[in-house]
């Protein structure tokens, strides 16, 4: 994982006008333009339309073609710094910023500087953490909302000493802040292997956690950068010594911090591991299925966590136990009750229809709520 490096925005005197714009489609492109002398200027291309809509314009870069946000904009490089052109094709900000990542509908971006700290911007232009203090910085990017960000810092111990994430030995650097005595890891590798402690800033800049949580979000919303934040039914898994639980949007724990591993909540409920057994609670954090189970939701270690699959389809939850070293399939209502055997070798949630396909002794076909066979798998897809 490679830390972001940002700096301080150079404000320039040009007119702003992005904030008055609302969050809208755009099928507006930026190309280059070449000339039959091999010369190139650039254009702006009405992608829906098939035309041209402004062409022309000089004085700047891209390394490739530049879609419009939905604010109105793309970004442009002057002199190796970004700049801001609108789709009229106005420049309406020049920065001093190397690169700038994507506008989420909150209007907020990360801008990197080489040799600084990662900030945050608003679609004026303006850092919303004035003094950028955070070794990384994600927003979150679950449906391009971007209504919050998870920041990090690089962990010391007690020491003073850094520490290997992994193996939780100490790693001591020279004078010189390079790493020796560190088998396995170059100086290049440091900010990957080294723990970190992450928290949560809203679209203000305002801290509403302290930087103190191992994780922050689920396995399936694995970054480039590391851990995205995702809020579902307005709570967030978070990790602490190991063990994981939900904090709402004020940082305030509303799941104690006692699983082994959860996914997200969906409809009001999620799933939690104990002991390599799932099971289903509410945002009451009230048991609804047993945690007694090997599998539960068929395609959750196929989707990423964040995907909103609801947990129970027509009130029925489909779950597995381990038995001879094979997974049998069944279903669970909302009170945990099992209303349908364990016997398929595989079952999915209920479809619209009242429907389930299952597989039993290597024949597929549907079954109905009430666990009888309806359909042969050929008849429905006629």
């Amino acid at each position: 994982m490679k830390a972001l490096l940002i700096a301080s925005i150079a404000f320039l005197n040009f007119t702003v006008c992005a904030q008055s714009q609302e969050y809208i489609d755009t099928n507006y492109i930026l190309r280059r333009q070449y000339q039959t002398d091999g010369t190139y200027g650039y254009g702006i291309f009405d992608d829906a339309k098939n035309k041209w809509v402004k062409e022309g314009l000089t004085g700047f870069e891209i390394s490739y073609e530049q879609y419009f946000n939905s604010f109105g904009f793309c970004d442009i490089k002057i002199n190796n710094k970004v700049a801001f052109l609108d789709y009229t094709g106005k420049i309406i900000k020049v920065t001093n910023y190397d690169d700038v990542g994507a506008f989420q509908k909150s209007g907020l971006a990360i801008a990197y500087k080489k040799g600084q700290k990662n900030t945050i911007i608003n679609i004026n232009f303006e850092e919303i953490i004035i003094e950028p203090t955070y070794d990384y910085i994600q927003i979150d990017d679950h449906y391009g909302e971007g209504n919050y960000a998870y920041v990090g810092r690089i962990y010391k111990n007690q020491n003073g000493n850094y520490v290997d994430r992994k193996t939780n030995e100490e790693i001591f650097p020279d004078k010189d802040g390079k790493i020796y005595n560190w088998e396995g890891y170059d100086q290049a590798d440091f900010e990957v292997a080294a723990k970190k402690k992450w928290g949560l800033i809203d679209k203000t800049g305002k801290l509403i956690t302290q930087i103190e949580y191992d994780e922050i979000g689920t396995s399936g919303s694995y970054s480039e950068y590391g851990w995205v934040v995702f809020f579902e039914d307005g709570l967030c898994p978070v990790k602490m010594n190991g063990k994981y639980g939900f904090i709402d949007t004020k940082g305030k724990i509303i799941i104690p911090i006692v699983y082994d591993y959860v996914h997200n909540f969906f409809d009001g409920f999620a799933a939690v591991s104990v002991n390599n057994k799932w099971g289903i609670i509410n945002k009451k954090n009230q048991i609804i299925i047993p945690i007694n189970y090997e599998g539960i939701f068929p395609n959750m270690g196929e989707v990423p966590a964040s995907e909103e699959y609801p947990y129970f389809s027509q009130g029925l939850c489909p779950v597995a136990k381990k038995i001879n070293d094979e997974f049998l399939w069944g279903f669970v209502n909302l009170k945990g009750v099992e209303v349908i055997t364990l016997k398929y070798d595989r079952a999915e949630e209920f479809n619209k229809k009242g429907l389930s396909l299952v597989t039993f002794l290597e024949e597929e076909f549907y079954i109905n709520t009430k666990g009888e066979k309806v359909k042969n798998l050929e008849e429905e897809e006629e």
